[in-house]
């Protein structure tokens, strides 16, 4: 038989366990009820830190400066879709005047 490794020696010095503490079920309890009790809900601690960052002035000037350009851009975008929604019109109207005007012409050279 080949040499005991590790394992095997541990294996052998192996006893039972003892019983666990009768007060580790109890003890382990409280301890997740007191964590629990001590942690803030998360939607106010995302309001306090961002409270925080407001209350300074740089981060209050920041956030104007944030919302500033969100705004800007915001409005960039609105106008350019008004101007093309504009050039798309006139130039549909373009093409029926031409249309308009050149139905006409074809009636009287095919009569």
């Amino acid at each position: 038989m080949p040499d005991k490794d590790k394992l095997d020696l541990l294996l052998e010095d192996w006893q039972d366990t003892p019983e666990p503490d009768p007060q580790l079920t109890h003890r382990v309890w409280s301890r997740i009820a007191a964590d629990d009790n001590s942690r803030e809900p998360l939607t106010t601690n995302w309001f306090n830190r961002f409270s925080n960052i407001l209350s300074r002035p740089l981060g209050a000037a920041a956030f104007v400066t944030a919302c500033v350009v969100c705004g800007i851009t915001i409005a960039q975008f609105r106008v350019s879709y008004e101007k093309q929604a504009r050039t798309d019109q006139l130039a549909h109207d373009y093409i029926q005047l031409i249309k308009s005007q050149q139905d006409p012409i074809d009636t009287e050279v095919t009569r």
